[in-house]
């Protein structure tokens, strides 16, 4: 055998057993690498999305977390550690006397009930006030320092039994139930005294007072008093009236007067036009110059 076939056929054998070597590591054990590495790409994405989850749901709970700390930074009420019929009524009388609230009532201990991380007693109250002072009562119970409820309330119209301008002719009378909390393990022992309230926004309607009345209300903030008033003189704008006890006042078109406003300004005929409502009763009331009321 020559020298140089014996060399080729060494190359050959050589060539493939690198091709079988090669076919081995690229068909066979290769293609099982990326097969695995394809598998764990795979559990490694649900991993991402996993972690992307959590995220999103650490996100939302701090995001909740931090409204429910500002919540309890700016919380007005307070629920201590004990409370005693003594202490409730005090609790009332504080906010009746600073807001010079007209309300008489009884105040009666009824029951405590024990819960597992709280407990309340049970009060009942029964009198009769100002509808809006009662309202005023009600609300600074449900938003005042203390955690108070009220858990019943019925009203009912008290009319007046006199019929003069005085008479309580805006009185109800109430039965109401309220709970007032307290947490043993509170650290607040007591509330210190009462330095300032508020009333509502916004002054209710006494949906409990007739719309017609026996009686007429009384002029507590001193309203001119068109009954009984002479006019003495007017001009275009302004009409100088007169009432019962001598008393001048200057009014316009649209100024209020007991019961009623300034409508109309006739410098023609002489006259001032009123709509006043008498109990319910709304009616013109005309004073001319010279003369009386007709």
């Amino acid at each position: 055998m020559s020298y140089a076939l014996r060399n080729s056929i060494v190359f050959v054998i050589l060539l493939v057993v690198v091709s079988a070597v090669g076919f081995y590591w690229v068909g066979m054990r290769g293609a099982g690498q990326v097969k695995a590495l394809v598998e764990s790409q795979k559990e490694l994405r649900i991993d991402l999305d996993n972690i992307n989850s959590a995220l999103s749901v650490y996100d939302t709970t701090r995001a909740q977390l931090s409204r429910l700390k500002m919540r309890w930074q700016a919380r007005s009420q307070t629920v201590p550690a004990t409370d005693t019929p003594a202490r409730t009524l005090t609790y009332i009388d504080q906010f009746l006397a600073a807001a010079e609230a007209r309300v008489n009532f009884d105040f009666i201990f009824t029951e405590r009930v024990d819960k597992e991380d709280y407990s309340y007693n049970t009060y009942a109250l029964q009198g009769k006030g100002r509808f809006e002072d009662i309202y005023a009562l009600v609300w600074y119970l449900e938003h005042g320092q203390r955690f108070y409820t009220a858990d019943g309330l019925q009203l009912e119209y008290v009319e007046p039994a006199s019929t003069n301008r005085s008479a309580r002719w805006d009185w109800v009378s109430f039965k109401m139930i309220i709970r007032a909390y307290f947490e043993p393990e509170s650290r607040v022992e007591d509330l210190p005294p009462l330095l300032e309230f508020r009333r509502p926004e916004h002054r209710p309607h006494n949906l409990f007072r007739p719309l017609i009345t026996r009686s007429l209300p009384s002029n507590r903030q001193g309203l001119f008093d068109v009954e009984g008033a002479t006019l003495s003189a007017l001009t275009e704008e302004v009409a100088y009236v007169v009432d019962r006890k001598g008393k001048m006042q200057v009014l316009r078109k649209g100024d209020r007067v007991f019961m009623g406003r300034l409508t109309r300004i006739d410098m023609g005929r002489g006259r001032v036009e009123f709509e006043l409502n008498r109990g319910g009763i709304w009616g013109r009331h005309t004073l001319t110059v010279g003369s009386g009321a007709h």
